[in-house]
């Protein structure tokens, strides 16, 4: 069988029904037609690719922070945690339904709803966090004010108006310093209560007792969902 008759037989399969020609509104109406079942196809399947589970939702980004790229450590995950409990507890969403989630993952996002739902831990989580805020705003007013009143002594202080901005400067120091000690009391205070929940307590357990061989494990696992999740 040459070309030619190959190329006959199909065009006179795609032209012909029952060796009648089709005529040209029919054969339009088959292109749309064939346009339609395609576009079909392809909305059924990103239709049945958001039924899965994503490497994201797999493996949330707060999981991935904590145990593969180590963002959370001894001395700041308490604040980790903090800004997390804030975000959620902020956020103007109802909270979605949990889709499928790595063991290790699904361990922390337990104990990390367990904390939100907590009115008590939130509420002491945001004082603790906004008073952290405010103390660094006092150190930043403290060290501006440290410098001017540095800067005045080294000034000629006979003029009167100096000697007076010296003692606004004293002042502010003064004030400055005793706002940072009273917020460190409180941060101190705020911070050993935290630690003595034991919600809280439980998560920075568990994050303690996380092992590099844990965490090369998981990088496995979220090699493989992005590997196997369709793009």
């Amino acid at each position: 069988m040459d070309i030619n008759s190959i190329g006959t037989r199909v065009r006179n399969g795609l032209f012909r029904l029952d060796n009648q020609p089709l005529g040209f509104q029919t054969i339009i109406v088959l292109v749309f037609l064939d346009f339609f079942v395609f576009g079909s196809l392809l909305n059924g399947l990103d239709e049945h690719t958001r039924q899965l589970t994503s490497p994201t939702e797999y493996i949330p980004h707060y999981c991935r922070d904590a145990y593969i790229n180590r963002t959370w450590t001894e001395s700041n995950n308490l604040k980790q945690l903090g800004n997390l409990v804030n975000r959620y507890n902020e956020s103007a969403r109802y909270p979605s339904s949990q889709p499928e989630q790595h063991p290790t993952c699904e361990s922390l996002t337990g104990k990390l709803r367990a904390i939100t739902v907590d009115a008590g831990a939130g509420n002491e989580l945001k004082r603790w966090t906004t008073t952290l805020t405010e103390i660094e705003q006092t150190n930043q007013t403290l060290a501006l004010s440290s410098t001017a009143y540095q800067t005045n002594l080294l000034e000629d202080i006979a003029e009167v108006e100096q000697v007076q901005g010296g003692s606004a400067v004293r002042q502010s120091v003064t004030a400055a310093t005793e706002r940072l000690e009273m917020l460190t009391e409180r941060a101190t205070t705020l911070e050993a209560s935290l630690r003595s929940n034991a919600k809280i307590a439980a998560l920075l357990t568990e994050l303690a007792a996380y092992t590099d061989a844990d965490r090369q494990t998981l990088i496995a696992a979220l090699r493989d969902a992005n590997f196997w999740y369709p793009r």
